[in-house]
């Protein structure tokens, strides 16, 4: 027996289990848009909490909220690869501005504090330094995604407008294309 197997029956069975243990409700598209949710609500608990967190805490949230970000960038370009249309609940740009307003924030928070550091503290705020580079990678990161899902589309909008002069010809001319 293989150790690494996690059943024995095969794998044919084992998808037509896992379809029938399946939800029929709850698709990526829904994880996507709940997803989105609680980082919005992360967020909005990051503004609330800001001034009344260290240092430390402040860097941690900040890098759980960039790294999210992007993986709900990456959802988004998932979901979109499997052949979701539109937006499932969540659009792109809210997720960009978002990050990009946490990273103003955190910008002019640094600046404010630069001249009042010395070697005492200045390892805390170094954290935040490179938090606000990772978070400025993870917008970059967030920037592709974005690009990429509205050129597929713009190919995906070709093809409707395509078929759409095809359907109108066809009933014009009275043949089908």
């Amino acid at each position: 027996m293989n150790d690494n197997s996690l059943d024995t029956r095969t794998s044919r069975e084992s998808c037509i289990d896992l379809d029938r243990d399946r939800d029929p409700g709850l698709g990526l598209d829904d994880r996507i848009g709940d997803l989105a949710d609680k980082q919005a609500r992360f967020s909005g608990y990051i503004d609330r909490w800001w001034d009344g967190l260290s240092v430390r805490q402040l860097a941690g949230v900040l890098k759980v909220h960039g790294r999210n970000g992007v993986r709900l960038g990456e959802l988004l370009r998932d979901w979109r690869a499997v052949g979701g249309l539109g937006e499932p609940g969540v659009c792109i740009d809210e997720v960009i501005a978002d990050l990009d307003a946490k990273l103003g924030r955190l910008s002019r928070s640094i600046d404010e504090q630069w001249p009042e550091l010395d070697s005492g503290n200045v390892k805390p705020w170094g954290r935040l330094v490179t938090v606000y580079s990772q978070n400025c990678v993870h917008l970059g990161q967030l920037m592709r995604v974005r690009r990429a899902l509205r050129e597929e589309r713009s190919s995906d909008e070709l093809d409707a407008e395509m078929d759409a002069a095809l359907d109108w010809l066809s009933r014009d001319w009275g043949v089908e294309l």
